[in-house]
């Protein structure tokens, strides 16, 4: 399995549930609950005899959603809902990103800064995405 912060968390993951997501992933998030969202990791998929997964309306009340990375939230993000999330380093130290539609400009879009892993940057303008209803 790859390092846990090339996932979503749990919160992200259900942010992009409830935006439509539903491509085909090997991971999953399960048994989770409001108090354990930080704290919970992705299982790798042998769900119900099946190499994959994909998020169903059922699966909310049995505490399940589907587990991302980063890069494939970005890409359905992109591909699908056309927005486009740009993180680059303004520093060794520090991360940036924005976030436009498709045919804005880069100073048009939704801007965040200081993060301190690139992963952390976009995870954030993932989440800032879906939360400012920017799907529209």
């Amino acid at each position: 399995m790859e390092n846990y912060n090339d996932y979503v968390s749990v919160s992200t993951a259900l942010s992009l549930k409830n935006a439509g997501f539903n491509w085909e992933t090997s991971t999953y998030y399960q048994g989770y609950t409001s108090k354990e969202l930080i704290n919970t990791y992705p299982s790798c998929c042998n769900f119900n005899g099946k190499d994959s997964y994909y998020n169903t309306h059922e699966d909310t009340s049995m505490h399940r959603t589907s587990a991302p990375t980063l890069y494939v939230a970005q890409k359905w993000l992109r591909n699908v809902k056309g927005i486009h999330i740009t993180v680059y380093s303004c520093s060794q130290e520090s991360w940036q990103y924005r976030i436009t539609k498709r045919g804005e400009n880069l100073k048009d879009g939704i801007f965040g800064e200081d993060f301190y892993t690139y992963e952390e940057a976009l995870e954030h303008a993932i989440l800032t995405a879906i939360i400012n209803n920017f799907l529209v």
